[in-house]
């Protein structure tokens, strides 16, 4: 409202002057940018209280690098203003908006998984001579990101499950390149963690396409099912988005499984189940490799983490 207090001012010196000076002529401008000051004020309130500006997300949730579409819609001052502005997010450029309003599709590519704040989008717009401007903002949107998942090859699976069955599958192992082994006492990224929990999707995924499994979540006092038609994977897969670092398992739940695979962003806990296998971005050196699903090794379990049984 700068512009429009040196209009006023420069209007209420011109009346002055004009009373100052006995010109009577002086009036007429002084008195005009007053009103004029005044009339634009009144059309840029009234249309604030008018106008919109919304996002509006194609989906609430998407799994990472995937799209998601997002429209902003913009608009409701028209018949009051003569120029608008549209941000559609925070750091974009501006870009004008008709008198009609407008909408305005994109296309957003997250990175990583979790919840996610969209925008807000802001619309800026005045009255015709520049006088007043406002700004109005919509409300965020949330987006979920949720953890890609990959396909895991029929061997590999059956090569990891077979670990109780068959020991001679533990002979040997690739070498996995982009993987650095654990060091103690390093701790675990949020790279890291991201990679673990991809790699936990994979695999519930993939384990429950030949027969199914069950899913303990960090803090968690149950396991949840996963069956093959995957009725249960999207709710799943939604707790999978969110898992944060610093939560352990509750290892009594999956004390009478039959064998469990432990999938972490560090090094592997001891565990009360039948671990027969770990699953890290941080591999543990000296332990044969059987395959790498999202970044991260898949290992027979060490001496210390099966003894924990």
């Amino acid at each position: 409202m700068r512009r429009a207090s040196r209009v006023a001012a420069l209007g209420a010196v011109t009346i002055l002057l004009a009373a100052g000076s006995a010109v009577s002529a002086l009036y007429v401008p002084g008195v005009a940018l007053l009103v004029l000051v005044l009339g634009a004020e009144a059309s840029v309130r009234v249309a604030a209280r008018r106008a919109s500006v919304r996002l509006e997300l194609g989906e609430r949730s998407v799994e990472e690098g995937r799209r998601a579409a997002l429209a902003v819609h913009a608009g409701g001052w028209s018949y009051a203003l003569s120029r608008g502005a549209l941000m559609p997010l925070p750091g974009a450029a501006w870009r004008p908006v008709g008198f009609r309003g407008t909408v305005v599709e994109l296309a957003l590519r997250p990175a990583r998984r979790g919840e996610h704040a969209v925008g807000p989008a802001t619309v800026r717009f005045g009255d015709p001579f520049g006088i007043c401007r406002r700004e109005i903002r919509s409300a965020e949107a949330s987006l979920l990101v949720l953890p890609r998942v990959e396909r895991i090859r029929r061997e590999h699976l059956e090569r990891a499950l077979g670990l109780g069955r068959a020991r001679a599958l533990l002979d040997d192992g690739p070498d996995v390149d982009g993987l650095r082994s654990y060091r103690p006492g390093a701790p675990a990224s949020d790279e890291a963690l991201d990679r673990a929990v991809r790699a936990a999707a994979s695999l519930c995924v993939g384990i429950a396409g030949v027969g199914g499994c069950s899913l303990l979540l960090p803090g968690a006092q149950e396991a949840h099912a996963i069956r093959p038609d995957l009725a249960s994977w999207p709710y799943l897969h939604e707790r999978l988005a969110r898992v944060r670092s610093g939560v352990r398992p509750v290892w009594t739940v999956a004390r009478r499984a039959r064998s469990v695979v432990w999938v972490g962003a560090g090094a592997p806990e001891d565990g009360r189940g039948a671990v027969s296998c770990t699953v890290s971005p941080l591999p543990r050196k000296g332990a044969p490799v059987l395959f790498e699903i999202a970044g991260c090794a898949v290992q027979p379990a060490g001496r210390s983490t099966a003894s924990a049984a």
